[in-house]
């Protein structure tokens, strides 16, 4: 059995005066599928799906501020990440290499 991970790397992305932070390439497109759901769901929805009703106020998307729910936001930052930017692509391939 393999040990865990003994480096990780850290993606923050800031669109305007708010920030992300992702530890994983999963992670961050876990966040692009919900982020580009039309309509945009709710914590709830997401907290179903998951089969974890118990934990909706813990669920990711219940702490997400209201501007960062924003369709113009979560456009702004499917766009960015479409447009894979060095950092990003260093982020994923640092875990492909791993």
């Amino acid at each position: 059995m393999e040990a865990g991970r003994a480096k990780w790397a850290q993606l923050c992305v800031q669109i305007s005066e708010h920030e992300l932070y992702f530890w994983t390439p999963s992670e961050l497109d876990h966040v692009c599928a919900v982020f580009a759901e039309n309509p945009f769901p709710t914590a709830r929805t997401l907290v179903r799906r998951d089969g974890a009703d118990s934990a909706l106020n813990m669920h990711w998307l219940s702490r997400l501020p209201k501007a960062m729910k924003a369709e113009k936001f979560r456009q702004k930052f499917l766009k960015f990440v479409a447009s894979n930017p060095e950092e990003l692509r260093l982020f994923r391939e640092f875990y492909s290499t791993a």
